[in-house]
This record gives structure tokens, C-alpha cells and sequence, in this order.
């Protein structure tokens, strides 16, 4: 059976307008994802797996354009490496804004990422904010049917149509230092 993308990637959407939480394919496999700015819906998708499961949240953009809006003074250091990628990068950056501090870490920091994920990317140009999202790597079938107990909507495809080498994970304090993880 097909999947009708642009009905899923509406629906995807009003959950994500209605402070609903959703699963929905990444480059990691699979994420919880929720809108970053609703305390609602952070509060509810941090509640689904225990702590110790849980990877610190990301934030999901579509567009390096949308960098400024979650992020004070963005070291030129990440311009140039955002035009050098071979692959998604996740930039951890300090100072962040205009998202719920509970999913903010030391410093207000959390990390981010242009996804190159055609559904996120599409996701994201439609629902023009950044997704927070907890990635559960590598989830099998099994244990992704327990989660959907606890979600508003399930994109209803496989996650395995994206095929990446990798992330790179790339920490970038205000004064320019790097750090790769």
C-alpha cells in the first residue's frame, strides 16, 4: 500500500499546531518530536520515556535560515562548516532562544540540525519551526508499537527509506571554539 505523503505530512502538522506529540521517521531511525516553543507538548514528550532512555532532545529545522531564530551571535565557524557538510551536522550552540527551557541544557545549550531527511525537511518547511525531537535509535518494531500508545499521530511508513552515513555532532561556544563529539 503507498503512503500518501502530503496527507501524512498534514496531519504530522495540526498535531504539531494542537501541542501534540508525534512519531515520525529521521536520519537516526525514529523520533518522538513535539512543536520546541509549546510547554504542553515538551512536558508530554519528555514523559514517555524514562530518563535514562532518553537522548537529549534536538532541535529539527528545515533551513539554516532558521538558525537565527533559535540561536544568539552564531560563531561564522558553523557558516563555513554548514557549506563544507557532506552530511547532516548537529551543532550544539549556547544562548539558545524562543524554545521551552526544559529541553535547554548547561548554558542554555541544545543541539540542532538542517535535516536533510526529505519527511523532517518537508515537515519542517510546512510546520515553520523547529521540532523538538528525542531520537530512539535503532527502535525496534516492537518497542516503537509501545510508544505509539503514547503518541498523537504515526507517520505511517517504514524509517529505513533514508539511508545516511552518520551525523556529525559539532559543539560551538560563542567565542569560535569547536568541539566534535
Amino acid at each position: 500500500m503507498a503512503i500518501d505523503i502530503q496527507n501524512s505530512l498534514q496531519e504530522a502538522c495540526n498535531a504539531l499546531r494542537e501541542n501534540k506529540v508525534i512519531l515520525i521517521p529521521c536520519e537516526m531511525g525514529w523520533a518522538l518530536g513535539c512543536d520546541a516553543q509549546s510547554s504542553i507538548a515538551v512536558e508530554k514528550m519528555l514523559s514517555i520515556l524514562p530518563e535514562d532512555d532518553q537522548e537529549a532532545p534536538t532541535l529539527l529545522v528545515d533551513d539554516d535560515r532558521k538558525l537565527n531564530r533559535y540561536f544568539k551571535d552564531i560563531p561564522e565557524v558553523a557558516w563555513d562548516l554548514l557549506e563544507t557538510a557532506m552530511k547532516p551536522l548537529t551543532f550544539v550552540f549556547e544562548n539558545s532562544m524562543n524554545i521551552r527551557q526544559e529541553l535547554q541544557g548547561e548554558k542554555n545549550s541544545i543541539g540542532i540540525r538542517i535535516s536533510k531527511h526529505t519527511y523532517i525537511s518537508a515537515l519542517g518547511k510546512k510546520f515553520g519551526k523547529a521540532i523538538a525531537a528525542i531520537e530512539l535509535y535503532e527502535v525496534s518494531k516492537e518497542e516503537r508499537s509501545k510508544i505509539q500508545d503514547h503518541v498523537d499521530f504515526t507517520h505511517p511508513g517504514e524509517a529505513d527509506d533514508f539511508e545516511m552515513d552518520g551525523i556529525d555532532v559539532i559543539g560551538i561556544r560563542p567565542n569560535g571554539q569547536v568541539t566534535v563529539y
